[in-house]
């Protein structure tokens, strides 16, 4: 049983750490009549997309949905590299900004 236990903890472990080590991306999709569909076939969700219907959408992907762009020859730019990063640091920014405020 403690065996069992100890594989369990190693799993869940194991688990956070690739969960916490996944990047993402703003990009834009090129898509073209057809791109929509195949970004679905490619098993990536279209939830919270914007854009121009029939030439481009933008999305915060994975890195691994990035890849499966690639695979399936779907062309994208990346608009921002580091989503988390872009917003702390816009978030500390806006902070400091505020605190200036504040002091004069």
């Amino acid at each position: 049983m403690n065996f069992k236990r100890f594989i369990l903890a190693i799993f869940l472990l194991s688990s956070i750490h690739l969960f916490a080590q996944q990047k993402y991306f703003k990009v834009r999709i090129f898509t073209g009549k057809e791109g929509v569909q195949k970004i679905l076939k490619a098993g990536i969700s279209l939830d919270n997309v914007s854009g121009k219907p029939g030439i481009f959408l933008d999305a915060e992907l994975s890195d691994t949905e990035l890849k499966k762009l690639s695979d399936k020859g779907i062309n994208y730019k990346i608009l921002i590299e580091d989503v988390s990063k872009f917003y702390a640091e816009r978030y500390a920014a806006s902070v400091k900004i505020n605190n200036n405020s504040l002091k004069g």
